[in-house]
């Protein structure tokens, strides 16, 4: 991420900024209505589980950033951010399977990138 200008304001990860923002807010409705859905219907099911997420970001903020979008999605929680991955709390199967597809993680190393 280091695109850093003399004053210190990142100005080269706006464009990539403006393409997730949407679509990390996309997700986390999403995946809120889902919780909620599971609360008001205590018959749907919960799978409590944890797993491992690769994170392949290059510097440390692209893993933290990829571990805050993590927790900032409901039903998911980051517990810890290592080299290579993150441990993740997930709710449910369907959204550890979301997390394991990759797509967060591909589009965090956009906004990297730049």
């Amino acid at each position: 991420m280091g695109v850093i200008d003399a004053e210190g304001q990142p100005l080269g990860l706006i464009p990539g900024l403006l393409r997730y923002a949407p679509w990390l807010a996309k997700e986390m409705v999403r995946a809120c209505i889902d919780v909620a859905w599971r609360i008001t219907r205590p018959s749907l099911p919960i799978q409590p589980t944890i797993i491992r997420v690769p994170a392949n970001q290059q510097t440390v903020p692209g893993r933290v950033s990829f571990a805050n979008s993590i927790t900032l999605t409901p039903g998911t929680i980051s517990l810890d951010v290592l080299e290579k991955e993150i441990e993740v709390h997930a709710l449910t199967t369907e959204s550890a399977a979301d997390l394991k597809s990759g797509e967060m993680g591909k589009r965090v190393e956009h906004l990297e990138s730049g």
